[in-house]
């Protein structure tokens, strides 16, 4: 949410909700059929598969940051004040308003990207979990994740981390 109205993708068109009013409105944004929205600080940003669209008015025009290298998006991510956007092939970070060379794990299609209590950064992949931009696989003491093990989410409670996986939550 930001500044009370939720922002969502539907049918490749991004939409506002106002809950005060309790409508939906569309927005005009780009060209390319939209796929993602996340908000980070101010602003709210829509995801192409040609870049990223920021709203900071929904009254103004969006400002388009197309990405370097044609690029095949699998989500959007909010973290360590940057925007990380997956795809098929790595990763790209998106800070200060540019994006930051060289995309992240490229040999992997990223699934998740989480900032934990302590501002680290996790990678999830659908060939194991990456602790921050280390290009070697994260293996805990009790060795509970295996290599090539599929992250599809990661999360931290009290309790410590939580990883999904297609055979379910490790803790």
């Amino acid at each position: 949410m930001l500044k009370q109205e939720l922002w969502l993708v539907k049918d490749g068109l991004a939409y506002y909700y106002s809950p005060t009013t309790t409508e939906l409105h569309q927005l005009n944004v780009g060209t390319a059929p939209l796929q993602f929205v996340v908000s980070q600080g101010q602003e709210v940003w829509f995801v192409s598969n040609r870049g990223l669209y920021a709203i900071a008015d929904r009254k103004q025009q969006p400002e388009y940051f197309p990405f370097p290298k044609s690029f095949s998006v699998t989500g959007v991510y909010g973290a360590c004040d940057s925007i990380f956007v997956a795809g098929e092939q790595g990763v790209y970070e998106f800070r200060n308003r540019q994006f930051i060379e060289p995309l992240l794990y490229q040999e992997h299609t990223v699934t998740a990207v989480f900032e934990d209590s302590k501002r680290q950064l996790w990678f999830g992949t659908l060939n194991g979990l990456y602790l921050s931009r280390s290009e070697r696989a994260f293996v805990p003491a009790q060795n509970i994740l295996r290599n090539n093990l599929s992250v599809t989410a990661i999360a931290e409670t009290e309790s410590g981390m939580w990883i999904g996986t297609p055979q379910g939550l490790i803790i």
